[in-house]
């Protein structure tokens, strides 16, 4: 395979990580990246992963704050539109209205100043610690297909899935209508958390999904380094679920689906405006990270 070098930042510190040597590894030590792409990246790390932000005078800080000194101003303002309980993912339709999930398994269209429908036809969800229905996104031909994907933890057989079902407004109440699951976890590695966090190409053709590493609480080692195992994953699927013949690591099943390996627990998932791809992993005691993924890259 062709050697590849990539960025992988801690945002503990803004410093790159330092290279891993790993047993099967796809790809050289990480590259060192310029102080000023490391000083953006830090300044969206911390917003995204740290909460010591205004921590009261004594109180133990983040670890994940690294160096940065505390302080009360934001880089934006806040006004409190509408409640929600245990939201967890909000996507934007093309006319400016929000999809918003709580985890226990509830989908709402929200409009912008607040007023809130429950969305019907969702699947059972098993809503235990951080699983429940997790990501939503709008397809990007939403326009024509009217579809929205969302990932979820399935009570039985008790893996991660990926829906997708057109939103019918047609009623008096909206509705998913024609779900269908395009992929689904095999086996139930994970144990407690699946990650899940859905993005899509941006010519519009393929679907990102990124899939956590096994917990403390699976009884599955880790799979992160398996290229056979979907676990610590971020994974690259045609619209419908099915396996795009061009993705970069050849092979047939869960091999041939792999984008990029060797991560731990992924809650951000989004395209820049230059088309580079960027996950962002939370870890505590100093375990995140902010990553440029480079198709076939191992993160460790």
């Amino acid at each position: 395979m062709e050697k590849k070098s990539w960025t992988s930042l801690n945002v503990s510190t803004g410093e790159p990580k330092p290279p891993v040597a790993r047993p099967g590894s796809l790809c050289p030590p990480r590259r060192r990246i310029p102080n000023a792409l490391a000083a953006v990246m830090l300044s969206l790390g911390v917003v995204a992963c740290c909460a010591a932000e205004a921590a009261p005078s004594g109180e133990q800080r983040s670890v994940n704050a690294g160096r940065n000194p505390i302080s009360t101003s934001q880089p934006f303002s806040t006004s409190a539109v509408t409640e929600f309980d245990r939201p967890w993912a909000l996507a934007f339709l093309p006319d400016s209205r929000l999809l918003v999930t709580e985890r226990r398994g509830r989908l709402f269209l929200v409009t912008q100043d607040g007023r809130k429908s429950d969305v019907g036809g969702l699947p059972n969800v098993a809503a235990t610690l951080q699983n429940g229905l997790l990501d939503v996104a709008v397809s990007p031909h939403f326009a024509t297909d009217r579809l929205i994907y969302f990932t979820y933890s399935e009570p039985a057989p008790g893996s991660l899935a990926l829906a997708r079902a057109r939103l019918d407004e047609a009623g008096s109440t909206p509705r998913l209508t024609g779900l269908q699951v395009i992929w689904r976890q095999s086996p139930n590695a994970n144990g407690s958390f699946w990650g899940g966090v859905i993005t899509f190409y941006p010519e519009g053709q393929h679907v990102f999904l990124a899939v956590r590493d096994s917990s403390r609480l699976s009884t599955y080692s880790s799979g992160a380094q398996d290229p056979d195992r979907d676990l610590g994953k971020v994974l690259r699927l045609n619209l419908d679920g099915s396996t795009p013949r061009d993705n970069s690591t050849p092979g047939s099943g869960t091999r041939a689906q792999v984008w990029t390996l060797g991560h731990r627990t992924a809650y951000g998932l989004a395209f820049a405006p230059d088309g580079k791809l960027w996950l962002g992993e939370m870890g505590p005691e100093g375990g995140g990270e902010l990553n440029l993924l480079e198709p076939g890259a191992n993160y460790g």
